[in-house]
């Protein structure tokens, strides 16, 4: 098989700009996931608000930007909030529901990144009656039909809204004054959030679906695919699997035998097909 130098390493990593899951045991059995499904799916679509100017005590401008990339389903609408944040337990946020126009196409149509879908700028205008201090600025989409909201991208809120910054309220009446301030950073750390859509190459294997491999002997590897995992193909790439003719032995949950087939390894790699609606496990036998 090879060597992992009698230690155990894993996690969720990024390889080749893809987010994905590790984990090499000492025994060198490993667990790969190449998510090309994940649990917490968000639509993958990240708002921000850019170019922000502060025009006077009442106004705010800035570019409302889309970075869709896939759009919705089905139409969507889209809103924006101005709400203070909860500062104590029980206590009930300030929520200002701001004007939002209708934007130049629907959200499936949205394709990449869309700038002028409600203008080249939109103007926030802040209620003379809202008190000094921190307010949220909010963003997102919901199903006017359902009133549910969609899962974005971006700093989310628990009741999935975005965050698209800061409004800081400083004074009253003519001696108000308005600042704004960006989000935190992610860091890409909502990368994690998006389905993969193409392999990934592991070392061991190459791969999109999650599976976990086993030694079984000397001549044999039990490879267990992840359950309600999507039909997908591994490449098993380490010395073992580079040459040489296999036999693929299909077993349900208790161990017995499905069915059989032959397989040779090609292109320095062994491929083998997974389906866990009808396999629960695969034995590779190599054929002495």
């Amino acid at each position: 098989f090879w060597s992992v130098n009698d230690k155990a390493y894993g996690g969720v990593v990024k390889i080749n700009d893809q987010v994905v899951e590790l984990r090499v045991d000492v025994d060198n059995s490993y667990y790969v996931n190449g998510r090309q499904t994940i649990a917490n799916e968000v639509v993958p679509i990240r708002p921000s608000f850019e170019d922000v100017k502060i025009v006077d005590s009442k106004r705010i401008v800035g570019r409302l930007t889309w970075n869709a990339y896939e759009p919705t389903v089905k139409p969507y609408t889209a809103f924006l909030h101005l709400e203070r944040p909860q500062t104590w337990w029980n206590d009930k946020p300030e929520l200002y529901v701001l004007p939002l126009s209708s934007p130049s196409k629907p959200s499936n149509e949205w394709n990449g990144c869309e700038t002028a879908l409600f203008g080249e700028t939109t103007t926030i205008i802040v209620p003379d009656d809202l008190s000094p201090g921190f307010y949220n600025l909010l963003c997102g989409l919901y199903d006017p039909g359902s009133g549910l909201r969609l899962s974005l991208l971006g700093s989310n809120t628990k009741d999935s809204r975005c965050r698209l910054g800061g409004v800081v309220v400083k004074g009253q009446g003519a001696s108000r004054e308005l600042s704004f301030e960006q989000p935190a950073p992610l860091m890409g750390a909502d990368e994690r959030l998006i389905p993969n859509c193409k392999p990934t190459s592991f070392g061991v294997c190459d791969t999109i679906g999650a599976f976990r491999l086993e030694k079984d002997s000397e001549l044999s590897v039990i490879l267990t695919p992840l359950p309600d995992e999507p039909p997908f193909s591994v490449s098993l790439t380490t010395p073992f699997f580079t040459r040489g003719e296999f036999e693929i032995v299909s077993l349900d949950s208790e161990g017995k035998e499905i069915a059989r087939e032959k397989a040779s390894a090609e292109n320095n790699s062994l491929s083998v097909a997974l389906d866990a609606a009808k396999v629960f496990s695969y034995k590779v036998i190599k054929l002495q």
